[in-house]
Protein backbone atom coordinates (compact mmCIF):
# COMPACT_ATOMS: atom_id res chain seq x y z
CA UNK A 1 0.00 0.00 0.00
CA UNK A 2 2.69 2.16 0.73
CA UNK A 3 4.41 1.83 -2.62
CA UNK A 4 1.10 2.88 -4.54
CA UNK A 5 1.03 5.61 -2.38
CA UNK A 6 4.31 7.11 -2.91
CA UNK A 7 3.93 5.96 -6.54
CA UNK A 8 0.36 8.42 -6.41
CA UNK A 9 2.96 11.16 -4.54
CA UNK A 10 5.32 10.67 -7.23
CA UNK A 11 3.29 11.43 -10.28
CA UNK A 12 1.58 14.17 -8.72
CA UNK A 13 4.79 15.77 -8.01
CA UNK A 14 6.17 15.53 -11.15
CA UNK A 15 2.91 16.80 -12.98
CA UNK A 16 3.45 19.79 -10.48
CA UNK A 17 7.03 20.26 -11.84
CA UNK A 18 5.78 20.02 -15.25
CA UNK A 19 2.86 22.09 -14.60
CA UNK A 20 5.41 24.61 -13.12
CA UNK A 21 7.81 24.16 -16.32
CA UNK A 22 5.34 25.06 -18.85
CA UNK A 23 3.99 27.96 -16.97
CA UNK A 24 7.24 29.06 -16.61
CA UNK A 25 8.03 28.93 -20.52
CA UNK A 26 4.53 30.35 -21.09
CA UNK A 27 5.39 33.16 -19.15
CA UNK A 28 8.99 33.71 -20.50
CA UNK A 29 7.23 33.58 -23.72
CA UNK A 30 4.58 35.77 -23.29
CA UNK A 31 7.66 37.97 -21.51
CA UNK A 32 9.19 37.98 -24.85
CA UNK A 33 6.01 38.44 -26.80
CA UNK A 34 5.45 41.97 -24.93
CA UNK A 35 8.85 43.07 -25.23
CA UNK A 36 8.55 42.80 -29.12
CA UNK A 37 5.52 44.06 -29.13
CA UNK A 38 6.54 47.23 -27.45
CA UNK A 39 9.60 47.83 -29.49
CA UNK A 40 7.51 47.33 -32.53
CA UNK A 41 5.11 49.94 -31.64
CA UNK A 42 8.32 52.21 -30.47
CA UNK A 43 9.55 51.69 -34.39
CA UNK A 44 6.32 52.48 -35.58
CA UNK A 45 5.89 55.76 -33.91
CA UNK A 46 9.49 56.60 -34.93
CA UNK A 47 8.25 56.25 -38.78
CA UNK A 48 5.32 58.30 -38.42
CA UNK A 49 7.28 61.14 -36.78
CA UNK A 50 10.28 60.96 -39.09
CA UNK A 51 8.44 59.69 -42.40
CA UNK A 52 5.08 62.13 -41.18
CA UNK A 53 3.34 59.48 -42.20
CA UNK A 54 -0.13 58.19 -40.04
CA UNK A 55 -2.41 55.30 -39.90
CA UNK A 56 -6.14 55.04 -39.39
CA UNK A 57 -8.70 52.10 -39.04
CA UNK A 58 -12.46 52.10 -39.43
CA UNK A 59 -14.09 49.40 -38.09
CA UNK A 60 -17.29 48.81 -40.62
CA UNK A 61 -19.71 46.67 -38.59
CA UNK A 62 -19.13 50.26 -35.91
CA UNK A 63 -17.88 52.55 -38.19
CA UNK A 64 -15.43 53.68 -35.35
CA UNK A 65 -12.70 55.60 -36.71
CA UNK A 66 -8.80 54.87 -34.74
CA UNK A 67 -6.55 57.38 -35.65
CA UNK A 68 -2.67 57.64 -35.03
CA UNK A 69 -0.99 60.50 -33.31
CA UNK A 70 0.49 61.46 -36.48
CA UNK A 71 -2.98 62.03 -37.99
CA UNK A 72 -4.19 63.78 -35.28
CA UNK A 73 -1.28 66.07 -36.10
CA UNK A 74 -1.72 66.74 -39.05
CA UNK A 75 -5.51 67.61 -38.27
CA UNK A 76 -4.17 70.22 -35.66
CA UNK A 77 -6.92 67.85 -33.80
CA UNK A 78 -6.06 67.22 -30.03
CA UNK A 79 -5.66 63.31 -29.17
CA UNK A 80 -7.47 64.04 -25.96
CA UNK A 81 -10.77 64.75 -28.13
CA UNK A 82 -10.78 61.52 -29.39
CA UNK A 83 -11.13 60.39 -33.03
CA UNK A 84 -13.58 61.96 -34.75
CA UNK A 85 -16.93 59.66 -35.95
CA UNK A 86 -16.68 58.73 -39.42
CA UNK A 87 -18.84 61.08 -40.78
CA UNK A 88 -16.69 64.17 -39.02
CA UNK A 89 -13.68 63.00 -40.26
CA UNK A 90 -14.75 62.78 -43.70
CA UNK A 91 -16.31 66.33 -43.07
CA UNK A 92 -12.85 67.68 -42.18
CA UNK A 93 -11.90 66.84 -46.45
CA UNK A 94 -12.62 70.71 -48.53
CA UNK A 95 -16.12 70.54 -49.63
CA UNK A 96 -14.89 70.06 -52.86
CA UNK A 97 -13.28 66.86 -52.16
CA UNK A 98 -16.07 65.11 -49.35
CA UNK A 99 -18.11 63.47 -52.07
CA UNK A 100 -15.40 61.61 -53.34
CA UNK A 101 -13.74 60.89 -50.29
CA UNK A 102 -16.80 59.59 -48.91
CA UNK A 103 -17.81 56.95 -51.82
CA UNK A 104 -14.13 55.82 -52.00
CA UNK A 105 -14.55 54.78 -48.00
CA UNK A 106 -18.27 53.97 -48.79
CA UNK A 107 -17.02 51.70 -52.11
CA UNK A 108 -14.12 49.61 -49.39
CA UNK A 109 -16.75 49.34 -46.77
CA UNK A 110 -19.46 48.05 -48.73
CA UNK A 111 -17.51 46.22 -51.74
CA UNK A 112 -14.05 45.93 -50.57
CA UNK A 113 -12.71 48.61 -53.25
CA UNK A 114 -8.47 49.54 -51.72
CA UNK A 115 -8.42 53.37 -52.82
CA UNK A 116 -5.35 56.09 -52.88
CA UNK A 117 -6.59 59.32 -53.54
CA UNK A 118 -5.26 62.95 -52.96
CA UNK A 119 -7.13 65.25 -51.41
CA UNK A 120 -7.53 68.98 -49.13
CA UNK A 121 -8.44 68.97 -45.75
CA UNK A 122 -9.17 72.12 -43.58
CA UNK A 123 -7.23 71.31 -40.22
CA UNK A 124 -8.67 72.44 -37.07
CA UNK A 125 -7.15 76.04 -37.37
CA UNK A 126 -8.60 76.52 -40.64
CA UNK A 127 -5.63 75.60 -42.09
CA UNK A 128 -6.12 74.00 -45.85
CA UNK A 129 -3.83 70.92 -46.02
CA UNK A 130 -2.55 69.00 -48.70
CA UNK A 131 -2.96 65.05 -48.41
CA UNK A 132 -2.68 61.54 -49.90
CA UNK A 133 -4.63 58.62 -47.71
CA UNK A 134 -4.89 54.95 -48.98
CA UNK A 135 -6.73 52.28 -47.53
CA UNK A 136 -7.10 48.99 -48.10
CA UNK A 137 -10.40 46.86 -47.25
CA UNK A 138 -9.86 44.10 -44.31
CA UNK A 139 -11.81 41.00 -44.78
CA UNK A 140 -13.42 38.54 -42.06
CA UNK A 141 -15.56 35.45 -43.29
CA UNK A 142 -15.91 36.64 -46.67
CA UNK A 143 -17.07 40.15 -45.48
CA UNK A 144 -15.74 43.28 -45.43
CA UNK A 145 -14.81 43.87 -41.62
CA UNK A 146 -12.40 47.25 -41.77
CA UNK A 147 -10.46 49.51 -43.34
CA UNK A 148 -6.64 50.46 -42.30
CA UNK A 149 -4.82 53.61 -44.22
CA UNK A 150 -2.54 55.64 -44.51
CA UNK A 151 -2.79 59.91 -44.27
CA UNK A 152 0.78 61.34 -45.58
CA UNK A 153 0.85 65.69 -45.61
CA UNK A 154 1.92 66.75 -49.01
CA UNK A 155 3.31 70.52 -49.12
CA UNK A 156 2.24 70.80 -52.95
CA UNK A 157 -0.26 68.87 -54.69
CA UNK A 158 1.20 65.67 -56.59
CA UNK A 159 0.92 65.68 -60.17
CA UNK A 160 0.40 62.51 -61.63
CA UNK A 161 1.22 61.03 -65.45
Amino acid sequence: MNIIVAIIVLVVCVSAVTAYVVASRTKSTLAKAETALSLTRSKLEMVEIVAEIGFWEVDVATSVVSWSDQVFHIHARSPNHGPPALEDAIGYYHPDDRSMVAHSVEKAMTEGEDFDFEARIIDDTGQTRHVISRGTSRFAGGRVSGIFGVFIEINAPVVRP
